[in-house]
């Protein structure tokens, strides 16, 4: 049996890999990730044992002169070139191509054969990178497009990027070359093996500190010696400059959360070490985070949002991001987040606080999480509070000097809008735009989205043909961009081809519009004219018929009655 080795750059390639290698019966094939450097260095351990290695790129290029096997390049074809081409052919800022020439030959190959203007540079190493793509973005470029180690460079620098990925075909043909070698398959491929996760149980923790930092106690010999050495990095330089005898603290080790409350009697630091079960979930009202440095940052990163963000980050700024529902104004900040380093990262959500204890807990209770220092509080729903509840998160908000904190404050637009401005008047304001406003910029996050959807559910979804795309930006988008990327999602689950037709366009529109006038009825906030927001005589004219026509069952008789014009004139105006 021929055993290969496969090396994949990036996760995706690896579950294709192992995907597709089942329907090889006569290979046996175990595949890792391991981009460049770490690529080779799995290979130099494992490749000893295997017949064959396969990879990609340029981490391909890299095993080929130092591993003793022999090696099939998984090429990228040029269907895969063309899948990319057509999916930013609607995006309406500068972007480029960067690969080396085996990739970038084929792209200006297919540029000249469609007629196509493609900024591409050849690279001969991938040190050349951090230097052209700085350049690049100097010049207004807002989009890369190559293999993964361009695809995370642009990431680095806070570019969207796009990864030109081999497509089944490409894999397809290098196992086939594999098994020309000759052997046969086993079918699975060996298993990762489940690390055993145990969830220890601690005790509360007591240390007695000198007034300088020194441990001079500890009472549980549980608490292992590197949680202790958190805490105790945590406290020293803290403990030895306090200008107050009492301390609430947090620190993290080995994954878990700590409360640590200290209070200085007779020249000694008594210490109190609290294991916290503060979630890391999303849906939770309070949560403990540490920010993502690879997270997609496609909702932030057209137009002039991201400008503010890169200001305020840089300044290290108290910010008050306001804006409409849907207007990415969470993403904003967990950017923002990203972009700062500080000890702590937490999360409140007023919107998901049930009970009047929540919010006792959160500004009375020496647990709260606004106690800790050096840190930055990402504050949702901050429209729902009450007046005293905003006083009193203005009262730790006032402190931030003193304690090096930064909040992030998110608030949705409504009638207390102006009270919040008022109150957090010495925050950096940003103001989210509504999609409608931005509709220059509708094409570009279309192409984004759908990169990144099709990316997610396998699919090879390249764009939306003319029409639809007219629709796409006629409509008014109420939902903003939360509900630009759910339709768009959508598209793309029920996509039978690489090209999204003008009549499922209409109908998601069409239901989306109900929707909406619906969830308006029953919040008492139902406004006619808002339909037809945006739209020309024509489309309105459209829209009424597909009212009336769905109202009726789709009944064109009755619905030509209704509108006093004949079935005739109604076809034609159908048409």
């Amino acid at each position: 049996m021929l055993k290969v080795l496969a090396i994949a750059p990036y996760q995706n390639l690896k579950t294709k890999i192992d995907e597709i290698a089942e329907d090889f019966k006569t290979l046996y094939v175990e595949s890792y990730v391991g981009d460049l450097s770490v690529g080779l260095a799995i290979a130099q351990k494992k490749a000893s044992k295997f017949d064959v290695v396969i990879s990609r790129g340029g981490t391909a290029k890299l095993l080929a002169k130092y591993i003793d096997r022999p090696l099939v390049e998984i090429d990228l074809s040029l269907l895969d070139i063309l899948r990319v081409i057509r999916l930013v052919e609607v995006y309406k800022y500068n972007y480029a191509f960067i690969g080396f020439s085996n990739v970038t030959e084929k792209i200006k190959l297919l540029g000249q054969i469609l007629s196509k203007e493609l900024q591409v540079i050849t690279i001969s190493s991938s040190a050349e990178l951090p230097e052209i793509i700085a350049g690049l973005k100097k010049q207004g470029y807002s989009m890369i497009i190559g293999d993964n180690i361009t695809f995370n460079e642009a990431r680095k620098n806070n570019l969207n990027s796009i990864l030109i990925e081999s497509g089944d075909e490409s894999i397809q043909n290098a196992l086939v070359a594999a098994r020309y070698l000759g052997t046969e398959l086993q079918k699975r491929t060996e298993q990762y093996r489940l690390i055993d996760k145990t969830l220890m149980a601690f005790d509360e923790t007591i240390m007695v500190m000198s007034k300088q930092g020194s441990l001079v106690y500890q009472n549980n010999e549980k608490f292992s010696k590197k949680r202790s050495q958190a805490v105790l990095r945590e406290l020293k330089g803290t403990l030895a400059n306090s200008s107050t005898d009492t301390l609430t603290l947090f620190s993290r080790s080995e994954g878990q959360l700590y409360r640590i409350n200290a209070k200085l009697r007779n020249a000694l630091w008594f210490v109190l070490v609290s294991p916290l079960q503060i979630s890391s979930s999303q849906t939770a009202p309070i949560s403990n985070f540490l920010p993502a440095p690879k997270q997609d940052v496609s909702s932030v990163n057209i137009g002039n949002l991201s400008k503010d963000i890169q200001k305020a980050a840089k300044a290290k700024s108290n910010v008050l991001l306001i804006g409409e529902k849907g207007t990415a104004k969470l993403a904003a900040a967990e950017h923002m987040a990203s972009l700062i380093k500080l000890r702590h990262y937490w999360k409140i959500d007023f919107t998901r606080m049930t009970s009047k204890s929540d919010y006792w807990r959160l500004f009375n209770d020496d647990t709260s999480p606004l106690l800790d220092h050096h840190s930055l509080f990402i504050i949702d729903g901050v429209e729902t509070l009450n007046d005293d509840q905003l006083k009193a998160l203005h009262s730790f908000y006032a402190m931030s000097e003193t304690t090096g904190n930064i909040y992030i404050l998110i608030c949705e637009s409504n009638d207390k809008e102006i009270q919040i401005i008022d109150l957090f008047h010495s925050a950096f304001q940003i103001t989210t735009v509504a999609l409608r406003q931005r509709k220059s910029d509708l094409g570009s996050l279309i192409s984004l989205y759908l990169y990144q959807f099709s990316k997610q559910h396998r699919k090879s979804v390249v764009g939306i043909n003319q029409d639809g795309m007219h629709i796409l930006d006629s409509y008014s988008w109420p939902g903003n961009l939360s509900q630009l990327k759910r339709v768009l999602e959508q598209f793309v689950i029920n996509a039978n081809g690489p090209f999204i037709s003008s009549e499922s366009v209409k109908q998601m529109i069409f239901s989306e519009e109900n929707r909406y006038i619906e969830n308006q009825r029953d919040k008492g906030t139902f406004n006619p004219l808002s339909l037809f927001e945006g739209k020309t005589l024509d489309e309105i004219q459209q829209q009424i018929i597909t009212i009336l026509l769905k109202h009726n069952g789709g009944n064109k008789t009755q619905t030509a009655k209704q509108l006093g014009i004949s079935r005739s004139t109604l076809w034609r105006l159908l048409k």
